[in-house]
Parts: C-alpha cells; structure tokens; sequence
C-alpha cells in the first residue's frame, strides 16, 4: 500500500468530510423534519410492537431501539447519533491515525440507524431524462436552485441540448474508462466526472451527493498524481529516445479510444454545426428498441470487464502479502487479505443486481445465489441502485404557492392590495413566520436570519399597497402549475382555504 498512500489518505479523508457533511446538515433539520411536530415524525416509523430487541434490529437495523433503555425519545436519539457521528468523522478528518475500518464502519452503522427512519426526505432524488430538453426544465424545477442556476436557465436551448448530451457521455461511456489499463485514460475519466459534479453544485443544492461522488472518484488517482496537487512530485526516469513499443502503443489506444468517444457522440446524437444560425444542433439519432438492444449487448461483458479488473487488484494484492518479511507478519497479511477479498467479492456480487435492474433480461440471467444474497443484505442498504435525478418533474408546468388576502374571509384574490405607509402588518407577520419556524431549532443566528429572509419575501410578494388603504384581514396560500413556454398548466386548486372556487380543497391548517 505504500505506492497508494497519498490517494489513500485522500479518499478517507474525503470521505470522512463527506460524513461530517451528512450529520452535520441532518442534525440542524432533526425537530423540524423528524421532531413531535415535524413533517414526518421519526417516532410513528418506529413503533412498540412487543418483539425483542434482536428482532427489532433484524426487521429495521438501526441502533434508535436502544433510545427508551436510554431515557430518550426518537428525536434525541437521532440528535444524539449525529452528534456522535459529527465527532467521529471530524476526528477522522483532522487526525489520520482515526481512519481505520474501526472509524467508518461506526460511521456507516450510525448513518444506517438514521436512514432507517428518514424516510423520504434521506432516499428520494430526481433523474434527469428526456429527448436532450431535460435541462431547460430542470433548473427552474429542481428542489433547491442556486443563483448559478439562474444563470444556466438563461442559456440557449442548443447550449442546453448539447449539455445533456455531455452529461450522457460523462455519465454513460467514460465510466469505462476507470477500468482502463492506461493511467492517462483513467485520469481522464477522473476529471470528465469531476467536472459534471462541479457543475451540478454551481447549479443546485444537493448536499453531500456531489462531493460523495467526487470523493469516490479518488480512488482513480496514483501517488505520482497526487503528489503533483501536493507540490511533491515523485521523480521519474527521464523518457528514453526512441520511445519503446510499448509507449508508442500506448500512445495509440489512448489517442483511438478519444476517437472513438467523440466519433459515437457525434453519431448517436446527430451533432452538426449550423454556420447559418452559428450553434451547434443535437438529436437524438437512435431508437428506443436500438437502445434496449445496446443494453442488452453491453450489459454482462461490462461485469465481465469488472470482475477481471476485481481479479486483478485480489491477486496483485495477494502478491504483496507475499513479499511481506517475517512469518508472524506475512501470516498477518495474509489473514486480512483473506478476510478483504471475501468481503470485496461478495460486495461485488450483490451489486451486480441493482447494477442490472436497467436491463431485466440481463437480470434474470444472473446466479439465482446472487440474488438470494441480496435479499439477505437488502435492509443493510449495502448496495442499491440510487440515482441523484429519479424523476423529471415540471414538465407539465411548474408547481408554484399563491399567496391571496381577504378583506372579508369570503372573496379571495391574489392581485396586490392596496399599500399604505404603516408597520401595522409587519408584527403580524413576524409572527406568523415565528409560528412556521416554531417546529424548527437551531443556532439563533441561522433562524434569525431565516425569519428575515421569510420576512422579506413575504412582504414581497403581498406587494404594494397604495396610500390609506387597509391591510387585508386574511392570507393564505393555493397551489396551482406555473407556466411553462407561455402555458399554464392545469390543476390550479386551493390548498388551506375554505374549498370554494376551482380545485379540489386542500387539507385545513392544524391551528
């Protein structure tokens, strides 16, 4: 391991920042999402049913079991795994003697108990998909934009198609290329996915995915790669004159497999400058059915390449136990190698069925043993076939809160009241914003400047109100589809209010 020691250091230590990420922005969320008066409360999903601990922990791992034997409720026992979990990854950051399998298997064994109970808010995600026009709804719809986003919306629709494309590129063909025999190759591989999820965080907030992406994209980098980021290369034989056969072979399936890439994209989505309007049009220039049959093609030799790779890597390490000195210490090696490769191998295999749930034909035609043996690790979360962008939403018109004042309780509008100059409604609303954020807790900074910022947007959108004219008596909110090209969508329905009017009526406001 000494010729992989500084890529080494660096995934765990990404790793390690990407845990104190992911406890560090639940543990803030815990009473407003999973709290007594929260959105989902954690303690109906964990309910007293009279079986033992053992079988609780059988039918839903997570160590929030043990919170009643604490003397805590649900909510503290997640705080309280946070809290712990924010520490441990934090020592493993800061301190690399911390990064062992001791660290990050308490880490993953916390995180599992949280997953447990989280619910939709820890598991549902968005899948970008669509004829190369995903993007031009996907910044205005995803759940939390950024001003980069903003930006992004305002690019040319070509610019948009083509980005799709590239995403399908990055995210479909170059991931081969980490098994790729050639260092440069894989470096390549390495920056196209860096680059996506760079992009991605400008773009939207989703948390620690990207940087949990990027992190594991780690694992592509050498010692001499890193140590160039570090200032402290390692020195390298001068290149020889002429170059060896090798190198100049080398050198040509690199420079073959670029060509290839760029020759299928071209061909596939139908790339072709238009000099007249000067931009670049894209298609789509296959088939479904010549998709599926692509698929259903490239599926099992794509497991077959990764496990040769997995063989590879087992047996290179077996040989390194090999030529350790000492028989008490090449025993020693030999034993954690044993109990690593059957760990590896059998990860591998269980994750060969969600990898092959996007062609069901090669799905079937896995080991019957490999499926009974997901089965039996499912609820561990091992493996899954997670996707950051699950679903496109916003096509038919983007769902969007209407605020609308009352003078009397009974006729409603969402047009701009009248605006006088007085502070009359501003304590009002302070408090009703108060009364939103009361489910909630947290550094009072944080929240100060969160009720300030509702505050604003509120007064905001209520709009201006002309001189002497009385505020309304009443607000609420409906829900209907936004436009979309010029289109609103249908749907519009009132969500809070009395039920008149079009639409369904929304469930009351508990008061």
């Amino acid at each position: 391991m000494a010729e992989a020691a500084r890529p080494r250091a660096l995934f765990l230590a990404g790793l390690a920042a990407v845990y104190v990420a992911a406890f560090g922005s639940l543990y803030v969320q815990i009473p407003g999402l999973y709290g007594r008066e929260g959105i989902l409360p954690a303690r109906k999903v964990l309910r007293l049913s009279g079986k033992g601990l053992w079988e609780q922990l059988r039918d839903s791992p997570t160590l929030l079991w043990l919170s009643p034997r604490l003397g805590l409720d649900t909510e503290q026992g997640m705080e309280l795994l946070c809290l712990v979990g924010i520490l441990a990854s934090f020592g493993a950051l800061l301190c690399e003697s911390m990064r062992d399998c001791l660290v990050f298997a308490l880490l993953r064994v916390l995180y599992l108990s949280l997953y447990q109970v989280g619910q939709v808010f820890l598991y549902f995600q968005w899948w970008v998909c669509g004829g190369l026009t995903a993007l031009t709804y996907h910044y205005e719809t995803q759940c939390i934009p950024t001003p980069g986003a903003w930006l992004a919306h305002q690019l040319p629709v070509w610019f948009q198609k083509l980005s799709v494309v590239a995403t399908y590129v990055i995210e479909v063909a170059v991931p081969v290329l980490f098994f790729a025999p050639l260092r440069r190759l894989r470096l390549f591989a390495f920056y196209c996915q860096v680059l996506l999820q760079v992009l991605i965080i400008l773009t939207g907030n989703y948390n620690f995915f990207n940087a949990l992406t990027i992190v594991l994209a780690f694992s592509l980098l050498d010692e001499e790669h890193v140590g160039r980021w570090l200032g402290r290369p390692k020195k390298r034989q001068g290149s020889a004159w002429p170059p060896s056969l090798g190198s100049v072979l080398a050198t040509l399936l690199e420079l073959n497999t670029y060509g290839l890439l760029l020759y299928w994209t071209v061909q596939y989505f139908g790339l072709e400058i238009n000099w007249d309007k000067k931009l670049l049009d894209s298609k789509v220039a296959f088939t479904y059915h010549e998709f599926t049959t692509w698929l259903r093609t490239v599926t099992l030799p794509l497991v077959g390449v990764a496990f040769l790779s997995l063989s590879w890597e087992i047996l290179l390490a077996m040989y390194r136990c090999a030529c350790v000195r000492g028989c008490f210490w090449k025993l020693w090696a030999t034993l954690q190698w044993a109990i690593m490769a059957t760990a590896t191998v059998s990860l591998f295999a269980v994750s060969l069925v969600p990898f092959t749930y996007i062609e069901h034909e090669s799905n079937g035609k896995l080991w019957p043993g490999i499926h009974r043996l997901f089965g039996a690790v499912e609820r561990f979360q091992v493996v899954n076939s997670y996707g950051l962008f699950r679903r496109m939403t916003g096509v038919g018109g983007r769902p969007e809160v209407v605020l609308e004042g009352s003078y009397d309780g009974h006729s409603w509008t969402d047009k701009p009241p009248p605006r006088r100059r007085s502070d009359a409604a501003l304590p009002w609303l302070l408090g009703w914003v108060r009364g939103l954020a009361r489910p909630f807790s947290g550094p009072a900074v944080l929240w100060t400047l969160y009720l300030v910022a509702a505050t604003v947007g509120v007064l905001r959108a209520l709009g201006p109100r002309a001189r002497g004219g009385p505020p309304p008596a009443r607000h609420k909110a409906r829900g209907e589809r936004g436009e979309r090209n010029g289109v609103r969508g249908e749907g519009r329905g009132r969500a809070g209010g009395e039920g008149h009017g079009e639409g369904r009526p929304g469930p009351k406001k508990k008061k």
